[in-house]
């Protein structure tokens, strides 16, 4: 009983406690605000964009300081899809997966539309004296 306490007890204190927050209305290609609660266990880690329609995670942040609490990143041009987590993971193996956020949806970048050009028009005037 004594060692399946003490099995029990270890296991308990290496679970990890960052807690990842969905980005705020994140847009692709955009310039978003991550939060999460620091674990001091875990100074240092990587994060990766993950949606079911990739083949692989895509890195947005490596070597991030995780005593800060929240990072700005530029997330890459994704298509815009609900189903999207963020996973922060080691720096020197990233199957190992410190925390994921829940899952949230990124939107399309707003259409951008060019207000019609205006002709400039000038009209010269020449004066001549006469002959």
């Amino acid at each position: 009983m004594f060692i399946l306490c003490s099995t029990l007890a270890i296991l308990t204190s290496t679970v990890l406690a960052i807690d990842v927050q969905a980005p705020v209305e994140p847009t692709s290609g955009a310039l978003t605000t991550i939060h999460w609660t620091p674990d001091p266990a875990v100074p240092v880690f990587s994060m990766e964009l993950v949606h079911p329609d990739f083949n692989d995670a895509l890195a947005i942040a490596n070597s991030v300081n995780g005593s800060l609490g929240y990072l700005k990143v530029d997330l890459p041009a994704v298509p815009a899809d609900d189903g999207y987590t963020l996973q922060f993971v080691n720096i020197s193996d990233i199957d190992d997966v410190y925390a994921t956020s829940p899952v949230f949806a990124i939107a399309a970048p707003p259409t951008t539309s060019q207000a019609p050009t205006s002709a400039l028009s000038s009209t010269s005037i020449s004066a001549s004296a006469p002959a």
